[in-house]
């Protein structure tokens, strides 16, 4: 009877008909989130992960909007989104304000020390949301935040790096330029290897992984020279090491959890939304860098007011 009652219909009328159907069949398709095994192969990382998935959009604006409902990156965008403009504001208030108010004899390069930290803080966390944003963009887009993404990180483990060695060696600037000079080089010699185009695809996650955590591990030099040169009892204060020993620690459950893909791999589609191995990775980073923080202002405080060098 439908189909009789379409036929006596004028022409133009089923023309306008079905023209105004398919918008809203469109929005319907995009809106509707996917099992793993509908995505594109190159959006299928994690067979652990089952239902909530974007469908692959084409449009930036359509990925912007999924920032307003819930999907299995949800948690993953707004986990390093928030950090990231708290991270700038504080930039934009602890390198002036604070920092001179409760040191007002604090050095030029002092400033610009913290300035460096929270405004890496910010950049990374910044481009790890962009890059969980736009992932279901398109094929090309994926490839280039991914990297993206990586660089983020990088600069990350640097500013660690920098932070650490200038408080570590306050007083011995050669031996931190040294170290400063082998960090950048360290780091150099990581992009090459997680930027690389051979090294893109899903199964050379592990050998990311293993570049960045030999990139992080390499911290244990500087600490361990400065512990040749120095007692323990004068390094400790000096250089936050205790609180750098419990960041080691936080990064080691970090990429255990993400290498492992716990708990999602004991119980495949309980943790499709909430709960996954890569939201507990977001979560120790944020971790890790407040434990950094916390390191840097203990160590800055001591080396501030003893002033010997």
């Amino acid at each position: 009877m439908a189909d009789a009652r379409l036929d006596n219909q004028p022409q133009h009328q089923r023309r306008v008909s079905t023209a105004t159907s398919h918008p809203d069949h469109r929005r319907q398709r995009r809106s509707r989130l996917l099992r793993f095994e509908e995505l594109p192969e190159w959006l299928q990382d994690d067979h652990f992960i089952q239902t909530g998935y974007r469908p692959v959009s084409n449009s930036t604006r359509a990925s912007l909007k999924s920032l307003g409902s819930v999907h299995n990156e949800t948690f993953n965008i707004y986990s390093h989104l928030l950090p990231a403009s708290l991270s700038l504001l504080a930039a934009a208030l602890i390198a002036d304000s604070v920092l001179v108010k409760r040191y007002p004899l604090a050095s030029q390069t002092d400033r610009l020390l913290w300035l460096y930290y929270l405004l890496s803080v910010g950049t990374c966390f910044s481009l790890s949301a962009a890059f969980h944003t736009l992932i279901n963009h398109s094929a090309t887009y994926y490839h280039f935040f991914l990297k993206v993404d990586y660089c983020g990180i990088m600069i990350l483990i640097l500013a660690h790096f920098v932070t650490g060695e200038y408080l570590t060696f306050y007083c011995e600037h050669r031996l931190r330029n040294t170290y400063w000079t082998l960090i950048i080089f360290f780091t150099f010699l990581t992009s090459l290897i997680v930027l690389h185009p051979d090294y893109q695809s899903h199964d050379y996650r592990t050998t990311r992984v293993a570049a960045f955590t030999a990139l992080g591990m390499s911290a244990f030099g500087p600490i361990v020279h400065s512990l040749i040169l120095h007692d323990l009892d004068e390094v400790a204060p000096r250089s936050g090491l205790y609180w750098y020993l419990i960041e080691g620690l936080v990064v080691a459950v970090a990429v255990t959890l993400f290498v492992t893909r716990f708990p999602q791999c004991c119980m495949p589609g309980k943790f499709d939304l909430w709960g996954s191995s890569h939201q507990w990775f977001h979560v120790l980073t944020v971790g890790t860098v407040l434990i950094h923080l916390r390191g840097l202002w203990g160590a800055y405080d001591t080396n501030y007011h003893l002033r010997q060098c």
